[in-house]
C-alpha cells in the first residue's frame, strides 16, 4: 500500500495514524481471527514556500496567486500545489517612486536646449516624459526664457567746443539686448573700460 500525505496531514491503517514517511507493517486481525499484514510505504509532501522580491515602478501592479498587489510591503498568498498541498509565497514589494526634475534654462536668440531628444528654442513651458533605468517613467519640466542676446549699440561723437579744447565725447548708446553690457573702448592704443561715455577728449584723440 502506497500513500503520500501533505505535511502535516497523515494516513489511518488499522486504528493507527502515520504522518512521517517511512514503510510501516501494519497487522490487522479480521472478523475470523485470521491476521493479515498491510505493507504501508508513506510518502510526505514538504509545504513548498517561494520568495519573490520584486520592485515596481509607482502606478504599477503585480498579481499572485489571484490577488493584485500594488503598494509596498511584505505580504503572505497561500496556494495550493497540484498535489493539493499548502504552498506559501512571501512576496517583499517595493515602490520606485516617479522623478520630476525641474529644468530652467535662459538662453540667446538662436540657441536651443535639447531634452530627451527634444530640441527646444521658444520661451515657454514644456513637460518631457522619459524613463529612469528601472523602466519608470520620469517628468522634466523645462522652464526656456529665450533672451535678444545681440546688442544693437550707436557710436555718436560730440566734438570740442573750441580748437585746443578737450571737452570733446564719443557716446556709445545701447539700443537693444541683454543688459548688464559692458563697454571697452580703445583709445589711443590701450583699452578703456567702463560706461558708454568717454568724455574730455582733445579734438586729436582717435578711436
Amino acid at each position: 500500500m502506497e500513500e503520500a500525505v501533505c505535511a502535516g496531514e497523515g494516513v489511518t491503517v488499522g486504528g493507527q495514524v502515520f504522518d512521517q514517511p517511512g514503510q510501516y507493517d501494519v497487522v490487522l486481525t479480521a472478523a475470523s481471527g485470521c491476521d493479515s499484514v498491510v505493507h504501508l510505504t508513506l510518502a510526505v509532501l514538504p509545504v513548498e514556500e517561494t520568495y519573490l522580491s520584486l520592485a515596481l515602478c509607482e502606478g504599477d501592479s503585480v498579481v499572485v496567486g489571484g490577488q493584485s498587489f500594488s503598494q509596498a510591503g511584505q505580504f503572505e498568498v497561500l496556494l495550493s500545489t497540484h498535489q493539493g498541498c499548502d504552498s506559501t509565497v512571501f512576496l517583499e514589494l517595493a515602490l520606485l517612486p516617479e522623478r520630476d526634475t525641474l529644468l530652467q534654462a535662459t538662453v540667446c536668440a538662436g540657441s536651443a536646449v535639447t531634452v530627451g531628444g527634444q530640441v527646444f528654442d521658444q520661451s515657454g513651458i514644456f513637460e518631457v516624459l522619459l524613463s529612469t533605468f528601472q523602466g519608470c517613467d520620469s517628468l522634466v519640466r523645462l522652464e526656456l526664457n529665450v533672451l535678444p542676446c545681440n546688442v544693437v549699440a550707436s557710436l555718436s561723437v560730440e566734438d570740442v567746443t573750441c580748437a585746443g579744447g578737450a571737452d570733446g565725447r564719443l557716446l556709445l548708446r545701447v539700443e537693444d539686448g541683454l543688459a548688464p553690457v559692458g563697454y571697452t573702448f580703445e583709445a589711443l592704443g590701450f583699452p578703456f573700460q567702463g560706461g558708454g561715455v568717454l568724455s574730455s577728449l582733445p579734438a586729436v584723440d582717435t578711436l
